[in-house]
């Protein structure tokens, strides 16, 4: 290790002051959930948040105290966020256990798209209705009579807030590559960390290492890509997720508020 961070008890003496910052954090940030609704459009009501924006809270203020902790060891801040980044999930060996058994879900499924749908959809499941404000599209079913585009159900069970076919970007009935995206203008890492001057750290965390990265083993034969086009860490209005594939591959349809993949 390191000889700045590692050897004569500093291992113990940095996860201590970690602990204890962390701690801290927690007090502030836990205690009121005020800070996290941040900047959003008007129908983006939060919630009074739940168990799910806690432990994303918790997530966050550790992740912060690491970076307060270990700065003042690494001129290079760059190496910080590496260290917090492969802590977070983009280990190597864990990236590629499960990059490769996303690749071997695709592989055994009739319908990838459909599945890197639901998957996408796991990641708003697991992120608080309070913390960010999930909002998706999909194509309209226009092969049979050119309906119009209707409103989406969001549901608090899915942690997605209602949205309508055509909100996000380019998700059209013209772009036969569309196939669903998600987006959201308000994220809790992104709010906690600029609130402490520090919004650089959302590229350590949530969907920059998560959603999009779940993906970049998968065979391009599957006709599926995922990409995260839009990232409020890079200085977007919002985090979009979209979900693309192949220009030949049948149209897919929305109805009931769940994705059906390829008609049979």
């Amino acid at each position: 290790g390191d000889h700045r961070t590692s050897g004569g008890g500093r291992e113990e003496a940095l996860v201590a002051e970690i602990e204890r910052r962390t701690k801290s954090l927690e007090v502030v940030y836990l205690g009121n959930f005020a800070w996290m609704k941040g900047p959003s459009r008007d129908d983006e009501a939060a919630s009074g948040g739940d168990a799910r924006d806690a432990s994303h809270v918790s997530r966050a203020c550790r992740v912060l105290a690491t970076h307060q902790a270990l700065s003042p060891f690494f001129p290079d801040t760059s190496k910080v966020l590496d260290i917090i980044r492969e802590h977070e999930g983009a280990e190597a060996l864990a990236s590629s256990v499960l990059g490769a058994g996303v690749a071997a879900a695709m592989m055994m499924t009739r319908d990838p798209t459909a599945l890197a749908v639901q998957i996408v959809r796991a990641l708003a499941y697991d992120h608080g209705d309070r913390g960010w404000a999930w909002t998706e599209a999909r194509p309209s079913p226009d092969a049979d009579g050119g309906r119009s585009p209707s409103p989406l159900a969001g549901s608090a069970a899915t942690g997605i807030e209602p949205g309508t076919t055509g909100r996000v970007g380019d998700v059209v009935e013209d772009d036969d590559e569309a196939a669903y995206a998600m987006e959201t203008s308000r994220c809790l890492y992104h709010s906690l960390f600029a609130a402490e001057g520090t919004p650089g750290l959302v590229a350590a965390t949530c969907c920059a290492v998560d959603g999009e990265a779940w993906f970049r083993r998968v065979p391009a034969r599957h006709g599926v890509r995922v990409r995260r086009t839009e990232s409020l860490g890079a200085g977007d209005g919002r985090c979009v997720i979209r979900v693309r594939r192949r220009r030949d591959a049948a149209r897919f349809v929305a109805s009931s508020g769940e994705y059906q993949g390829k008609r049979s």
